[in-house]
């Protein structure tokens, strides 16, 4: 027999062994109504009692925490969850089960939580492994152990449930935004009321697909060698990002994925962005740095999917001339509101 069955035998044995006595004390003060016969009834109901009250005070001084492998991770990186426990005074086993759930696209998953006694730290209670982003809320539920007798149950306390945000994985972006072609103009794409100006940065040796219009002919004279002036767009300009929040788990998962893809490029070429997020009911949310889009995601994939699978549509009047957004396949360049050019 398994470590398991006989634990589960010797808690069934004494489990009948109390009813045995308690039933014992009860027949014997139903035959005999003397003052001994009352203590033995008394004490086959009282000791139990205080017994449990002193478990559950001992107990509530164990904690255990459910803990995150990381607090903002990729889906090809995976999640992990674990529980750190502060073990009780009690000398006893704890079960209890671990539930996770992606509060955006509803996987689940549940693993039977056993703590050994007198276990502290941390135990590994497996990997978390969904299809889909999200941000995954896990807690620890049911704990219990038991009294110091063995008899009954009592609960142990747990903490508050911990949150992990899982990401897609960023479609690339080809290329080198500020010099590709179809990006020769990328400092005109800026939000309403900003300046779409340059500003010089540095210099570096010539790369395929600079424009020429950037060669530093004076310093490549001197140099012997194609010197390039290299440019940063200038602070009150930003390119306009567009992203609606509106199909199915899957479509909006390629999309998050694309518009990571683009806004990694666009640090990487030190191009701010001014992100808008268009959810169906009309509501936008906004960003303008990769911290505060997270923030925006933390919001968004806390929350269910969207029923309603039509796509509102931007207010006008938050719209530039010009700008690039996020689809499921690719990001388009759009311009004056039409479609324009698919960009990757």
């Amino acid at each position: 027999m398994s470590r398991k069955g006989k634990s589960r035998v010797r808690l069934r044995h004494r489990e009948a062994l109390y009813i045995l006595l308690l039933a014992a004390a009860a027949g014997y003060y139903l035959y005999d109504t003397s003052y001994l016969s009352w203590l033995a009834l008394l004490a086959a109901v009282l000791v139990p009692i205080f017994d449990w009250g002193i478990s559950f005070f001992l107990l509530r001084k164990g904690r255990i925490i459910p803990e995150a492998s990381a607090e903002v991770t990729l889906q090809s990186a995976g999640l992990s969850f674990s529980v750190q426990i502060a073990p009780p005074q009690v000398p006893a086993a704890i079960r209890g089960e671990m539930r996770a759930v992606n509060l955006f696209s509803g996987e689940k998953m549940k693993k039977k939580l056993a703590i050994p006694p007198g276990q502290s730290g941390e135990l590994e209670l497996g990997q978390f492994k969904g299809t889909l982003p999200g941000v995954v809320q896990c807690r620890v539920k049911k704990t219990r152990a038991r009294d110091l007798l063995g008899l009954f149950p009592v609960p142990v306390p747990a903490a508050a449930p911990v949150k992990a945000l899982i990401l897609p994985e960023p479609a690339p972006f080809p290329g080198e935004l500020a010099r590709s072609g179809v990006m020769e103009e990328i400092s005109r794409l800026s939000v309403p009321g900003a300046e779409g100006q340059r500003e010089w940065k540095d210099i570096r040796e010539y790369r395929s697909g600079d424009l020429l219009r950037d060669i530093h002919w004076k310093l490549s004279a001197r140099r012997d060698q194609v010197i390039v002036r290299e440019y940063a767009v200038a602070g009150g300009s930003a390119v306009p990002v567009r992203m609606r929040w509106a199909g199915t788990p899957e479509e909006i998962s390629g999309k998050l994925g694309r518009l990571l893809g683009l806004l990694e490029g666009l640090r990487r070429e030190d191009l701010p962005f001014a992100l808008r997020v268009q959810l169906p009911d009309g509501e936008e949310l906004a960003a303008g740095s990769l911290e505060e889009t997270e923030a925006v995601l933390w919001d968004l994939l806390a929350r269910p999917c969207p029923t309603a699978q039509t796509e509102g549509n931007f207010a006008e009047d938050s719209l530039p001339e010009q700008w690039l957004e996020a689809e499921k396949d690719a990001i388009v360049l759009y311009r004056d509101g039409v479609p324009e050019e698919v960009l990757s």
